[in-house]
Order: structure tokens, then sequence, then C-alpha cells
């Protein structure tokens, strides 16, 4: 929050710089008699360099990539701001912001759009792209509590049970993030993430065979998917099946995974089960 209005202090104070320096220039050359020239180059120079300034300080346009973000957030989009298209395009825009990791544009435009919620639908897809924001920006307790906030107007939102449990992961908050991925997966039976990261909850708390049964749950639903088989790979591992654990190995690889990210992650997971 300090970002954001220290954001917009300075935007303010580069506009009243600009504005007084225009200002000033009219009035040296139409008002002023007789001319003072010196005065007038001191504040041509000035605005050339508030310009240049500009030019180089400016944001990049914005991508947009409109049937893309529908795809990926479809769990949050289909149905929001339903008649509001306006409110609708710059819930867009804040996918596109995180993808590009403007963070603060994006949180802006999310307080923005909260007066705009009308239905539970659109609080919750408000309030879970803010949860994203924070969780991209490694900001957990923030994105905990986005998350929560969005699931007080729907319980039932499988991807925001999914992402809480990451973050509870990674707070070292044990029994929340078991709870969380459970919801996860009870409310969506078929949500491959939430499968392969309740293996992640296991292998991270040194349960390897109970981390298997997600692992296969998850390769059900997405056999050639690169980060499932990376999880099998490692699991196997853990069980000590070196057969199966060089099988997933290869089979990660070939599906675009690397050898050196699969030592990472045996490397990570036997410190964090010690």
């Amino acid at each position: 929050m300090f970002r954001i209005i220290l954001q917009n202090i300075i935007n303010f104070i580069k506009i009243i710089a600009t504005a007084i320096t225009v200002f000033m220039l009219i009035y040296l050359i139409f008002f002023q008699n007789p001319r003072d020239y010196h005065s007038i180059g001191k504040y041509t120079s000035l605005l050339l360099t508030f310009i240049i300034y500009h030019m180089k300080t400016r944001k990049k346009p914005v991508l947009y990539h409109k049937e893309a973000y529908e795809k990926a957030f479809k769990i949050l989009l289909e149905g929001t701001f339903a008649e509001d298209k306006d409110s609708y395009q710059k819930l867009i825009k804040c996918a596109d912001y995180m993808v590009y990791k403007k963070y603060i544009d994006a949180h802006m435009l999310l307080n923005s759009l909260e007066s705009k919620c009308v239905r539970s639908k659109d609080y919750v897809a408000v309030y879970a792209f803010h949860g994203v924001c924070y969780d991209n920006e490694k900001k957990y307790t923030d994105a905990i509590a986005a998350y929560r906030k969005a699931l007080e107007y729907d319980m039932s939102v499988s991807f925001i049970w999914n992402n809480l449990g990451l973050c509870y992961l990674h707070t070292d908050d044990i029994k929340e993030a078991f709870d969380a991925l459970s919801n996860a997966i009870m409310y969506d039976a078929y949500n491959m993430q939430a499968y392969a990261n309740m293996a992640n909850y296991f292998l991270t708390y040194g349960q390897p065979q109970a981390a298997l049964h997600y692992v296969q749950k998850a390769l059900e639903l997405a056999p050639n998917n690169k980060d499932i088989l990376g999880w099998a790979a490692l699991t196997y591992k853990k069980l000590g099946d070196e057969y199966n654990a060089s099988l997933y190995s290869d089979l990660y690889i070939k599906n675009g995974g690397s050898k050196s990210s699969i030592k990472l992650m045996n490397k990570l997971h036997t410190k964090s089960s010690q």
C-alpha cells in the first residue's frame, strides 16, 4: 500500500512540475515584454528534460492476450462482471499486469474494481487476483488474507483453496496447508494441480508413501505433464524405487524438464524433510 501511495505522489509531482514549466514558457513567450530569451531557453531545456524522462520511464504498452487469460483464469473470469464489460476488460488487464510483473498497477486497478462488484463472483475474482499478485510477489501473508477474503464470497472455488494451500506451505503452517489442499481436492476431484501440491506437501514433511498416492492421482489426470512427472520421479527416488525414479526422470526430461531441476528438487526436499 505504501508503494502505491508513493507512486501516486511521484506521478502527481511530475504532472505539477510539467504544468508549471509549460505555464512559465507560455508567459515568457507571449506575455513578457521584452522577452527574456535566457529564461525561455532555461524553461525549454527543463521541459525537454521532463519529456525525455517521461519517455524513458513510461510503462511499456500492456500486451493483451484476452483468450489466453480467459482460458488460464476460466474459473475466476467466467460470469464475472457479466453486465459490466468495462470492469471485465479491466480484470483482463489485471491479468496482463500480473504476467508482466506490474503488480503495483494490478493492485491499484483491482482496488478500483472493488467498488464495481455486484455479485459474489465479482468479489471472488477481484480478491483472488489480489491473492495471485501477492503470491507472485512472495508476500504470502497478504496472499493468504486476500484468498481468505475471496472464499468468504464462495467457499467452493478449488483454484483458490489450492493457491491458499501453497501459501501455507511457504509459511510452514502444516495444518492449514493440509486443510486447504484437501478442500481444493474436495471441491474439484479433477484438479490435477491440487493433487500435485498435496504430493509436494507430504514430500516436504517426509512422507513419500503418502505422496505417492497423490502423484498417481495427478498422473491419471495429466500423464504427460512435465511437473507431475518430476514429482513422480522425486517421490519414487524418496521411496528407494530406482527403476521408477529413473523411468519418470527420463519422461520428465523428454517432456521438457532438465536433470538439474530434478537434482534441485531432490536437494530441497532432502533439507525440508530433515
